[in-house]
């Protein structure tokens, strides 16, 4: 679905289809913007198995791209198997000096560095990791854009643009009790948000399966 589609939902919702509208289109595309993004952090709806990481002899450590939310498989083009994920205090306890090993990279650590991930051992040739990856979406720019999510969840995106639009403080628009009853409707489709910090401890300290992670 465009974007434009979608506004115009919004609009019909808001009962604002005629000018000079109460709401500006620049700030309806920024909610739904934000709309996709939440509702891609909340439901894990975009899974992309086309993102790749070059790496080097002898580096063990690689930024994570940009957007992903989490690693759920890795594998080396030059290998069969997927790499095995790990925590980095299970390789302290059970792998004595493991920061100096190299080989055939068999296992991915993602709680290290912010941001980053490490492959043990430090790799002893030149190869592709391929990432199957949770992500955000890309960014919608204007009307034109086109939703990334899955084509039945795109009319639920509008209850998080209801709820951004009746908090705008103005005696026409604003509505706190259409506002709360929205952002209901819309995390009764997509979940409801969870704290930066049980987020991070999800992907980061939680034990992973050797496929999927855990999410």
């Amino acid at each position: 679905m465009l974007v434009e589609t979608l506004l115009l939902e919004c609009r019909t919702r808001l009962d604002d289809v005629n000018k000079p509208y109460l709401w500006l289109d620049e700030s309806i595309i920024s909610w739904i913007n934000e709309a996709q993004i939440e509702a891609c952090r909340r439901a894990r709806l975009i899974s992309d198995s086309s993102l790749s990481v070059n790496v080097a002899i002898g580096t063990p450590s690689y930024d994570i791209p940009n957007g992903v939310i989490q690693i759920r498989k890795a594998r080396l083009s030059l290998e069969d198997s997927t790499l095995c994920f790990v925590g980095s205090r299970d390789m302290d306890e059970d792998v004595s000096g493991w920061e100096s090993h190299a080989g055939t990279p068999t296992s991915i650590i993602t709680d290290i560095d912010s941001n980053m991930f490490t492959l043990y051992p430090k790799p002893i040739i030149s190869d592709t990791l391929n990432l199957t990856v949770i992500r955000e979406p890309s960014e919608i720019i204007d009307d034109s854009s086109v939703l990334e999510i899955p084509n039945r969840f795109h009319y639920a995106l509008a209850d998080w643009v209801l709820h951004r639009a009746y908090q705008v403080r103005d005696s026409e628009t604003m509505d706190k009790n259409k506002s709360i009853e929205h952002l209901a409707l819309f995390e009764n489709e997509f979940g409801v948000r969870s704290s930066a910090k049980d987020e991070i401890f999800n992907i980061r300290q939680m034990p992973y399966s050797n496929t999927d992670g855990y999410y």
